[in-house]
């Protein structure tokens, strides 16, 4: 058996959804305080594998709603700087945000910035049959052979259903299929080559290469399961060819440009 890393997104709030760390500012100022910054420190030391998608940052209500807009903005794109200088990661469809004052309670407590985040982590490395073909699983429908008969080479095939975490090169559990159907389209077709070809949503620019990491993801899983190197090729398009128009207007339409094609070479 193969050793195969298995990857999961950890979401550890009630909702499963997200979690939060909040630094905090003295009055006036948009660095954050002392202890705020060790504090961060430590978290960024403590937790490796996470990603952010939101800091949104905030005052108390004494100054002018101008001054509390600006105040608040420079203090988000400060932790983001420290986040940044630290090699945290950041969300293909971040944000990050200046949201002026919050009226009445502890004016201490109001001067602060809350950073959004989720937790990817890798569980284990495991002697494991977890994403090799099995028996059962091999009952797969022939799309991805029907548009091949059907397009020919030189055309692009998009890989529909295969879908990736954002900011990352990891296939969400529910399209394992689409990559057992893939191999089973290789295995049975063994004179087709095909190119690889991953697109991230949100940003045109993939400054992170999390498109080439996804055009990877697809061609290590054939080459771990016996499609030889020679049919195969793989590249980055980042976002200059969406299929929905960036930005996106739904959380959908991002899943959908955070995609795989292949490209037929030859059949």
């Amino acid at each position: 058996m193969k050793k195969l890393y298995i990857f999961v997104l950890l979401f550890t709030a009630a909702v499963h959804a997200q979690q939060t760390f909040t630094v905090y500012f003295d009055l006036d100022k948009d660095e954050v305080n002392a202890d705020s910054y060790n504090a961060l420190q430590q978290w960024m030391q403590n937790n490796k594998d996470v990603t952010v998608f939101k800091i949104a940052a905030f005052t108390d209500s004494r100054g002018t709603d101008y001054y509390n807009r600006a105040l608040s903005a420079r203090r988000a794109a400060n932790v983001e700087k420290l986040l940044q200088q630290n090699g945290v990661l950041f969300s293909e469809a971040y944000t990050a945000t200046g949201l002026g004052e919050i009226a009445g309670g502890d004016y201490d407590k109001n001067r602060k910035a809350v950073i959004s985040f989720i937790v990817r982590q890798v569980l284990v490395e495991e002697e494991s049959e977890a994403l090799a073909p099995k028996n059962e699983e091999r009952e797969v429908n022939n799309t991805i052979s029907e548009a091949i008969k059907s397009k020919g080479t030189g055309k692009t095939i998009v890989l529909k259903n295969l879908n990736f975490y954002g900011n990352s090169g990891i296939v969400l559990p529910k399209s394992k299929p689409v990559l057992l159907e893939l191999l089973k389209v290789m295995e049975d077709n063994p004179n087709l080559k095909i190119d690889i070809q991953g697109h991230i949503c949100c940003l045109r620019k993939d400054k992170d290469n999390i498109a080439l990491l996804r055009a990877k993801s697809v061609y290590k899983f054939l080459v771990d399961n016996n499609i030889d190197k020679s049919r195969l090729t793989y590249k980055s398009f980042e976002g200059k060819h969406p299929i929905y128009p960036i930005p996106e207007k739904t959380h959908e339409e991002e899943v959908a440009n955070r995609r795989v094609e292949i490209e037929i070479i030859s059949e």
